[in-house]
């Protein structure tokens, strides 16, 4: 099999340097989760890659937080990860996670041409 991609998180592989998926569906994940783990900005020469998850977590508390971080979340990955369909996707922005200083994000997703087979994602953001 030859690898198609670099896994998320990144770490030494043991046919290279790094650790490679080689199922698309597995490089489908490590994109989807370097995207939501990127802030708008932050990428040299690609300015409006990310999203704004971070930038929305410190704004003042609204009681649509995790409506702008969905529709934040879909249209960035819309644009960026057009292969990529978004089957669930989850935001806790409950009173308890709140006082902890953290949301939940959990995105279940498949590729647009296999849309049978999918996977999901967890992710924490702790502030």
């Amino acid at each position: 099999m030859k690898p198609i991609g670099i896994k998320i998180p990144v770490g030494l592989g043991g046919q290279g340097y790094f650790d490679q998926t080689f199922m698309t569906l597995d490089a489908v994940k490590s994109n989807l989760v370097n995207l939501l783990l990127t802030n708008k900005g932050e990428r040299y020469m690609q300015p409006t890659l990310g999203t704004d998850i971070f930038k929305l977590l410190f704004q003042n508390m609204e009681s649509d937080l995790d409506i702008q971080i969905k529709e934040n979340i879909s249209q960035q990955v819309s644009f960026w990860l057009p292969y990529v369909l978004i089957k669930k996707l989850g935001v806790d922005v409950s009173p308890d996670n709140i006082d902890q200083n953290k949301i939940d994000i959990s995105i279940t997703f498949s590729v647009v041409s296999d849309p049978e087979r999918y996977d999901t994602i967890n992710l924490e953001y702790t502030f």
